[in-house]
C-alpha cells in the first residue's frame, strides 16, 4: 500500500455487509485487511479495509482510478459520521 487517498463520495450501510464508504481512489492503493483513515469533517477515524467491491464484483486491491466501495470493518456504529468529501487515506504508521 502506498499513499493511498480516496475522496468519498457516498456512504451506505448493507445489511450483513456493514458500512461501505464508495468513491474513486485517487492515488496508491489500497488491499483487503489494510488499515486507514477517514478524515475531514469530523475527527479522524481508524477502520480496517474488510472487504474491496467494484460494479463487477470484489477485488483484492484497487489502483489509482479505480471507482470502488469499501467495506469498513466496525464502522456500523459510526456510519452517521461519515460524511460525503471526507478522505480515506492510509492509516499512518507511527514510528518508535
Amino acid at each position: 500500500t502506498s499513499d493511498f487517498s480516496m475522496i468519498i463520495e457516498d456512504v451506505f450501510s448493507i445489511e450483513g455487509a456493514g458500512t461501505m464508504v464508495s468513491g474513486k481512489v485517487q492515488s496508491g492503493t489500497v488491499k483487503i485487511y489494510d488499515k486507514a483513515e477517514i478524515s475531514g469533517i469530523h475527527p479522524t477515524r481508524k477502520v480496517k479495509i474488510a472487504d474491496i467491491r467494484t460494479s463487477s464484483g470484489r477485488i483484492k486491491e484497487a489502483h489509482a482510478g479505480d471507482t470502488v466501495s469499501l467495506v469498513l470493518v466496525k464502522a456500523g456504529m459510526f456510519q452517521a459520521k461519515i460524511d460525503v468529501t471526507q478522505i480515506a487515506v492510509q492509516e499512518k504508521l507511527e514510528l518508535g
